[in-house]
């Protein structure tokens, strides 16, 4: 270019310095109009070849555009593998989900001695949507919908009104954190419908192998650098109540009811992380519940009604823990998590009311003998003390009984029917990597109950063996499957009153599970 501009010049120069000879005005104006019409000329491509020269520098020429938009093509494509993330109103976006099918196949008998063999499928469907408007304003909505495979579909012609509509899509999740709040960085809130973790998920857990838990509520977090402190007002709707707009059955607003008088289950939770112990942490804790609907103590659907000869009998009572846990420079590590709680309080039944004093342990020791292959042998015991007397026993609030991660495949047994509470239960396995993506399993449960079943009964609800693997497609995709075999005693096998669906015949259950978490 810098040819072209130096020969212009030139051109100009000597046009203009060139001698007028002999020219007639008429003359000088056709070579006055022509030289202005080579300087146009020369301007255009001057013009012309800087364009280029920008495009060139500034890499928007045509193949340099192809490649750009392939290269953000592929970066999309990596994110959509992980979770999508994409720009909106707020912030940014992001989605997030699970596509979860389990089969199950299932031989046994009833108490009754009828055959209950036979297979069904289940599904969980969830959808969540992570708006972030700025570093500290952040909101979620998780979508759930959970049902069995025949229920969700017109797979026969019988009328819309036989329709079985299986769980609706509903919002399991809707909550909205401010993180700086005051302006103070350690200071956080979350308001809204949540899911709480805490601890080793021995009071409050996720349950996420079935519905999971959430609560409606308030949480606040101090997460300082020695110690962090929760602070939370929780609340779930109370079983066949409906509490309408929040407003008086004929108060000032007319149509609106609340048929139960706003009554529903709430708690009150305060809990303490000590950070600054080394290789170990520090948990303390304090929950008041204001429970109503009676609290499920296994698969089974057991209740503390079966105590109070109500099932939905108020209780109010405190619970106050401490846990310990930490990990030791032992073999490939040891890991280790020792958690003790009491609770007071009161039931309110009929035709009598009872106390709420009980006590309960839960340890757990791990050893990981090869980093390479993972192998990891590890054992569990919780005692929780049943009901004596006037007392209720122990009453567990939302523990993490069984789920998708790790930690809590099956807390006591896959089958899930040890309750946690008038228990006392041993559970140990071993479980690694023959190869990349590939974790097998192996897991033994024993339980019985603290209370005396009286003369000719044994105390004993049984032993279960759960052999298990897993297999990871990919980092969004794992399938697994597994084979239990329950011997139930007379605790499960319908000796004694209470919920039992098993004789005293073995039990199998095969089960095998595609999850998709993304």
């Amino acid at each position: 270019m810098e040819r072209w501009i130096l020969a212009s010049t030139l051109t100009i120069a000597c046009a203009l310095t060139a001698p007028a000879v002999a020219q007639t005005p008429e003359e000088l104006k056709r070579d006055l109009e022509a030289l202005k019409a080579k300087v146009d000329r020369q301007s255009e491509v001057i013009a012309d070849q800087a364009k280029k020269l920008a495009a060139f520098e500034d890499g928007r020429l045509e193949a340099d555009r192809d490649a750009a938009v392939e290269t953000e093509i592929n970066r999309l494509s990596e994110r959509m593998a992980k979770a999508t993330t994409v720009r909106s109103g707020a912030e940014r976006l992001t989605f997030a989900g699970e596509f979860r099918f389990r089969s199950y196949w299932e031989y046994g008998e009833n108490a009754a001695d009828v055959e209950r063999d036979g297979t069904w499928t289940s599904a969980k469907i969830r959808f969540g949507i992570l708006y972030e408007f700025t570093k500290n304003v952040a909101a979620y909505l998780d979508l759930q919908s959970t049902f069995a495979f025949g229920h969700n579909g017109h797979s026969n012609a019988a009328a819309p009104a036989n329709f079985d509509p299986g769980e609706p899509i509903h919002a399991c999740q809707a909550w909205l954190e401010v993180q700086n709040v005051f302006g103070i960085k350690e200071l956080s809130s979350k308001v809204g419908r949540q899911s709480v973790t805490l601890g080793n998920q021995f009071q409050f857990g996720n349950a996420d192998w079935y519905n999971g838990y959430f609560f409606d509520g308030a949480r606040y977090d101090w997460n300082g650098e020695n110690f962090t402190i929760t602070a939370m007002a929780l609340r779930t709707a109370t079983t066949g109540t409906n509490d309408g707009n929040q407003f008086p059955a004929y108060g000032p607003f007319g149509s609106a009811f609340s048929p139960d008088g706003h009554d529903h289950d709430e708690y009150y939770v305060a809990y303490f992380t000590l950070k600054s112990l080394k290789d170990m942490t520090l948990d303390l804790y304090w929950i008041y519940a204001n429970q109503h609907a009676g609290i499920t103590l296994n698969s089974l659907g057991g209740t503390t009604g079966g105590l109070s000869g109500n099932p939905a009998a108020p209780a109010y009572f405190h619970t106050l823990g401490a846990r310990f846990a930490g990990d030791v420079d032992v073999a490939a590590g040891l890991d280790w998590n020792l958690e003790v709680a009491y609770q007071t309080g009161s039931v309110d039944a009929v035709p009598g009311d009872f106390d709420v004093s009980a006590f309960a342990v839960e340890a757990e020791l791990g050893v990981t003998f090869d980093e390479d292959s993972k192998f990891r042998a590890w054992i569990r015991g919780l005692f929780a003390e049943g009901p004596d007397g006037n007392d209720t026993g122990y009453l567990p609030i939302a523990p993490n009984r069984h789920s998708n991660t790790a930690a809590f495949r099956a807390r006591y047994g896959q089958m899930d029917v040890m309750p946690m509470t008038d228990a006392f239960i041993l559970t140990g396995g071993v479980h690694f990597d023959p190869w990349e993506c590939w974790t097998f399993g192996l897991t033994g449960t024993w339980g019985q109950s603290d209370t005396d079943q009286g003369a000719g009964i044994d105390d004993s609800y049984g032993f279960e063996i759960d052999a298990w693997g897993e297999y990871r497609y990919s980092d969004a995709l794992t399938f697994s499957g597994g084979l239990s075999i329950l011997f139930p005693d007379d605790l499960l096998d319908g000796t004694v009153a209470g919920p039992s669906t098993f004789d005293d015949d073995p039990q199998f259950l095969l089960w095998a599970q595609a999850r998709l978490f993304f």
